[in-house]
């Protein structure tokens, strides 16, 4: 800067030098002229010499915004790369999303075609179902119908293969009624029918029971019970049976009893007994048509039943199950079996199940723990 005003004052001085010789006064005008010129130039120099400082700042400037530019291009390129690979992820994501979409709607229209094929065929299962059913139940009447008219008694049962002794539900004849029995099927060749058994057992059951009750039937086929009346005059009246008595003794001692001929009559003829036949094979004596050696008669053949709420026996002023344990039997006056009595463990206790006639030779009263009464088909 200074420089460059040290040589336009030489310059200045140069060309004044160089004048022809002139006047003072016009020698001090034209220094004043050049002075001023020089200042103004001076001036402008200064002028320029800012306008150069503010170019340059206006450049530094524009140097910092370029840079600032391009690091923002930059990152813009980064950007614009990062947002084209992720455009190019999203679209490949979105062609696989498509691909599975399909896949789901091809899958929904293969279950939606499976689901209409199997409504079809359970619509179809649906009505052979129904039809079955129809079909099975049709056989089912005619199954128990079957029964009624083949499975009477446990003889038929045995006859149609069941061999093995078990609680059966038999279909007596005559009747409108099922009942379950207990079956005999290995004593003497089988297809006995027990309408009373009488056991030991923790809880013995009570046979102390009105007429009704024993009308009827009660207690479990598989350990104590009585068939009932109306169910054996129901098997007895479609033909000729065998009565079997199996006893034991409070001594453990077995034996048995058979009368060849034995019925039960309905209710109106207070389900009467007849009985007759006693076997010679039997080893127990006959309890049920001997006559006493005095012409007393104490066998239930003929007689009506008794309970302890009706009283049928022949006995005068007094009722043979209320004397004798408040069971039910064919009384007469009064008896030499009475199986409905309590369980008891002496010999002597009249009010107890006991017998007489222990053996065809033995006149002896015998205590009983077990006992069945059962019938078979002649």
């Amino acid at each position: 800067m200074w420089a460059l005003k040290v040589i336009l004052v030489c310059v200045c001085w140069a060309g004044i030098s160089t004048q022809p010789h002139e006047s003072l006064q016009s020698r001090l005008t034209r220094r004043d002229t050049d002075q001023r010129s020089l200042e103004a130039l001076v001036q402008s120099q200064s002028n320029i010499l800012n306008i150069l400082q503010d170019t340059k700042s206006i450049l530094e400037g524009l140097r910092q915004d370029f840079m600032e530019y391009k690091n923002d291009k930059d990152q813009t390129r980064a950007t614009v790369k990062n947002l084209l690979q992720h455009a190019e992820e999203r679209d490949q994501a979105i062609k696989q999303l498509k691909a599975m979409a399909q896949e789901k709607v091809t899958e929904i229209q293969e279950k939606d075609a499976l689901i209409q094929r199997l409504e079809g065929e359970n619509r179809a299962i649906g009505s052979s179902k129904q039809q079955t059913e129809e079909e099975l139940a049709e056989m089912q009447e005619q199954l128990e119908t079957l029964k009624r008219v083949t499975q009477w008694d446990c003889a038929q049962l045995l006859l149609q293969g069941f061999t093995e002794s078990g609680v059966y539900t038999i279909y007596p004849r005559n009747s409108d009624k099922s009942v379950a029995v207990w079956c005999d099927m290995e004593t003497d060749g089988g297809g006995w029918t027990v309408f009373l058994n009488r056991a030991q057992q923790t809880q013995q059951l009570n046979f102390s029971k009105t007429w009704e009750a024993y009308a009827d039937g009660f207690g479990d086929p598989s350990a104590e019970y009585w068939l009932g009346n109306k169910h054996l005059h129901a098997i007895t009246k479609s033909g000729t049976y065998t009565l079997r008595i199996d006893a034991q003794n409070l001594d453990g001692e077995k034996r048995f009893g058979k009368w060849l001929q034995f019925s039960i009559g309905d209710e109106n003829s207070k389900f009467k007994i007849k009985i007759s036949d006693y076997s010679t094979e039997s080893t127990l004596g006959d309890v049920l048509t001997e006559v006493d050696q005095n012409g007393e008669k104490y066998n239930p053949n003929g007689m009506k039943f008794s309970t302890m709420d009706q009283d049928n026996d022949r006995r005068e002023g007094k009722s043979c199950s209320k004397s004798f344990g408040y069971g039910g039997w064919w009384y007469n006056n009064c008896y030499r079996l009475n199986p409905t009595a309590p369980l008891g463990n002496r010999n002597g206790d009249n009010t107890k199940a006991r017998l007489y006639y222990w053996g065809p030779d033995i006149y002896t009263v015998q205590g009983i723990q077990a006992l069945q009464l059962k019938i078979r088909k002649n």
